[in-house]
């Protein structure tokens, strides 16, 4: 996994992006005490988006939280593709709990 801490309305967020399959998970509103350990939380924050999009939580291989490390990736696709999710969550005008919302479009 990759990740990208970030700034968002005044809100850490944590984005990260598996780098075999680019699947992503962002999480709004982040603190140090939800990251410590790492590894089960970034396992809870993966499992929770695969249930959330009905994939398998084996969809990614079996996730094991004692070997979760975070590390730079060297692979310019992978970087290239987490810059633009950052630049597509970034660009929304303001940010809010819940689902997207268009600006102008009522729901």
């Amino acid at each position: 996994m990759v990740r990208n801490l970030l700034w968002l309305d005044a809100r850490k967020c944590l984005l990260l992006a598996h780098a075999g399959t680019l699947f992503s998970v962002f999480v709004p509103d982040i603190r140090k005490a939800d990251l410590v350990p790492i590894g089960p939380s970034v396992v809870g924050f993966i499992h929770n988006e695969l249930e959330a999009e009905r994939f398998p939580l084996d969809r990614l291989g079996a996730l094991d939280s004692r070997s979760i490390a975070l590390a730079k990736t060297e692979s310019r696709t992978v970087l290239g593709y987490m810059i633009d999710a950052l630049l597509r969550i970034r660009g929304r005008r303001r940010w809010r709990p819940g689902p997207l919302r268009c600006p102008g479009v009522e729901p």
